[in-house]
């Protein structure tokens, strides 16, 4: 199986789930940095780019290594790697390209051009020219005798290379596809098989409880036997003699066919090959449901057996991690809050204050007023202290059995506040005051500032701290890498929020819906997702144990479990 990433290449083994080679894309100027995946010979070995200046390269897949095939002035819309091997390209000729110039352009295309263009895949030679006019070129059939465009609204076949008109289908088709013999098209909320030869209708696919929006995965199984259909939020599959609809819906935005008949999901938004036995049992990443807003906080106990999510102003519920099981609800109205490291107890801070409650039954345990503003609680590591926004602008230090306080440091407005734990817990590290632009680090014993950190950032606020001391913190616009000894900036994440910290990993996402997990030594990426696809909005992130999974909790109130490879 092939995965594009932008500006790499990926080559799984279907069977096994395991990556097999990582292919990095070169590069160029900023303005030119990306390639686009333009098609896969028929026998899945050579992957064809588009990249800087139209160039188009054939990459062998088994050795990473690539050659130019041609070069056309023109962007191309798209190219089909035919059943001979002949590599059939569509570009646009005009002398502007507009951001509209798109392979599913809706305009009648007078005032633009278009080449069909016959290339030899060995030496990108040109074999035959065709000038067909600024069509909508949906789909091109593997023996390169007819292509499929749209054109007002209606289908039209046209036989090649001569492009004489052989039938048309009168249907809003937004879409189209030849696969073994069979042209699927899209309507707005049907996938319809017709005869590629008459244009005939054969069999029309709706869902039986709703109307789709604009299915975009349709694809036929490698036995011929199953239709898979998804709209970017469910993938459902149909059989295809009867147009029956199978139930258990895989919940993924996207899906296609492996070899073997199972099915690959989640591409697009999990960036991991999950397999769904096409029998009726689902094996998908994990969502746990539960809150009806977004969710704004996620916290998990130090065994990562169990984790608490919630919501701001709202109730706070208890998970079985490995189950994605809900063990408890608590009804309470929490701002922020903190599971304790044997995962027994939940730290709470709300408008009424600070409070302590069984993790299990909720019943109160110790309570103090609020303060002026808040933060997320923090239990230490061994569990025996807990930091918190205290009265008068400041950071307090409370024994987590009573409540009772230890220590209490000027800090900035609480709001805006935060505060991490070393991992031996013998510092902590808070928010600077208000007369200064840094972070504090603390002794956790005396409470006494030891040293400063200088940020650029007056709300600058601490999130997690490696072994190794780096200090991941986030700011009103940015995340940062600060290394708590030399007091420099190691990486500067730019305008990513929220962020989260792992044991060696770091995770930030934006309001836009991509989330990236990357190392904290090297920066190097290991997880890099689009939730916009969804569509959904990330609100709060958390590590398992191990940094083996990403939890997203996300703005329609769901907790998505994400696999780290």
């Amino acid at each position: 199986m092939l995965g594009y990433g932008g500006d790499t290449l990926v080559v799984w083994d279907v069977a096994g789930g395991a990556e097999e080679r990582r292919i990095a894309l070169p590069v160029g100027s900023a303005m030119d940095a990306s390639h686009t995946l333009l098609g896969v010979s028929p026998d899945g070995r050579t992957a064809y780019l588009q990249g800087p200046g139209h160039r188009v390269s054939a990459w062998d897949l088994n050795e990473g290594t690539s050659r130019t095939v041609f070069e056309d002035p023109d962007p191309l819309v798209s190219l089909t790697v035919l059943d001979d091997g002949t590599l059939l390209a569509y570009a646009y000729t005009a002398p502007q390209q507009g951001p509209d110039n798109s392979l599913f352009h809706q305009g009648s295309g007078a005032e633009r051009g278009g080449d069909l263009l016959w290339h030899d895949p060995e030496t990108g030679a040109t074999e035959r020219q065709l000038h067909v006019g600024g069509v909508n070129l949906l789909a091109i059939d593997g023996s390169g005798t007819t292509a499929w465009v749209r054109e007002d609204h209606v289908l039209r076949a046209y036989a090649l290379p001569d492009w004489n008109p052989r039938w048309s289908y009168d249907g809003d088709v937004s879409a189209a596809r030849s696969d073994g013999g069979a042209l699927l098209v899209t309507l707005a909320n049907a996938v319809v098989e017709l005869d590629p030869a008459t244009g005939t209708e054969i069999k029309r696919f709706v869902h039986p409880r709703h109307a789709w929006r604009w299915p975009s995965v349709f694809d036929v199984s490698p036995d011929g036997a199953l239709l898979l259909i998804g709209d970017g939020t469910e993938v459902r599959l149909f059989d295809r003699a009867s147009a029956a609809m199978r139930e258990a819906p895989a919940r993924a935005p996207t899906g296609e066919w492996a070899p073997d008949g199972s099915v690959i999901l989640g591409t697009d938004l999990y960036g991991k090959a999950d397999l769904w036995n096409t029998l009726g049992t689902e094996r998908v990443p994990g969502e746990w449901p539960g809150h009806r807003r977004g969710v704004e906080g996620i916290s998990l106990s130090a065994d990562g057996k169990r984790a608490i999510t919630w919501p701001g102003q709202g109730d706070v519920l208890v998970w079985n991690v490995a189950e994605g099981e809900l063990v408890a609800r608590h009804r309470v109205t929490a701002d922020d809050a903190a599971l304790s490291p044997d995962g027994r107890r939940i730290a709470i801070d709300d408008d009424v204050g600070t409070r302590l409650i069984d993790a299990d039954t909720g019943e109160e345990i110790w309570s103090r007023p609020a303060s002026a503003g808040r933060f997320t609680p923090v239990f230490s590591p061994d569990g025996r202290s807990l930091l918190v926004a205290a009265p008068r602008d400041g950071t307090a230090r409370l024994d987590a059995r009573t409540g009772a306080t230890s220590w209490r440091v000027a800090t900035r407005r609480p709001l805006w506040s935060g505060a991490t734990w070393s991992p031996d817990g013998k510092q902590v590290v808070l928010s600077g005051d208000a007369s200064a632009a840094d972070l504090q680090i603390v002794n956790a014993a005396t409470g006494r500032i030891q040293r400063r950190i200088a940020t650029d950032d007056a709300w600058t606020s601490p999130l997690g701290w490696f072994a190794d001391g780096g200090l991941l913190a986030s700011g009103r616009h940015r995340a940062v890498v600060y290394d708590t000894i030399a007091g420099t900036v190691r990486h500067d994440l730019g305008e990513d929020r929220p962020v989260a910290a792992g044991e060696t990993l770091y995770a930030v996402a934006s309001f836009a819906g991509r989330v990236r997990v990357l190392a904290q030594g090297d920066h190097a990426v290991r997880l890099d997702v689009d939730l916009a696809c969804v569509p959904d909005r990330p609100t709060s992130l958390a590590f398992t144990r191990g940094d083996q999974d990403l939890l997203v909790g996300t703005a329609r109130g769901v907790v998505l479990r994400l696999p780290i490879h």
